[in-house]
């Protein structure tokens, strides 16, 4: 019977322009290949965690993609303000601007005040696809 289906399936001209097949995605995922440190860095939220003694209940984890060495940073909670309060003040100050920021699709990251540090500091910043955090890159 699938068999059938598929043949009924693949038939049709309206159904096979409309999806290409099991695997077969709209873009292939990217490799990215860092060639430096601070090339590209990774940027994820832990939490909700239970609230510790100084009031934080969430790590923020900072990535470089070419070194792979890895920041955590204790943070109260995962709104954008505190997130890119934290990366300016903690990471950039210390390590310098990266060039490319990769990060899922969370509030945080997707907000106007992450979008305008990202252009004030020329960063280029992509994300995940949606349910798929393991891509490599969907601009």
């Amino acid at each position: 019977m699938s068999d059938s289906i598929k043949l009924w399936i693949n038939s049709c001209d309206i159904c096979a322009k409309g999806k290409p097949g099991p695997g077969k995605g709209k873009s292939p995922l990217k490799s990215s290949v860092s060639t430096y440190p601070l090339d590209r860095i990774a940027i994820d939220i832990i939490g909700t965690l239970p609230i510790t003694t100084g009031g934080n209940e969430c790590i923020m984890v900072v990535e470089d993609y070419f070194t792979k060495w890895t920041e955590s940073y204790a943070i109260p909670n995962h709104q954008a303000s505190t997130v890119a309060g934290k990366l300016v003040t903690e990471f950039i100050f210390r390590f310098g601007c990266s060039f490319q920021i990769h990060t899922d699709q969370g509030r945080e990251f997707e907000s106007g005040l992450f979008a305008a540090i990202c252009d004030k500091l020329g960063i280029d910043k992509t994300r995940t696809c949606p349910y798929r955090p393991q891509s490599e890159r969907n601009g």
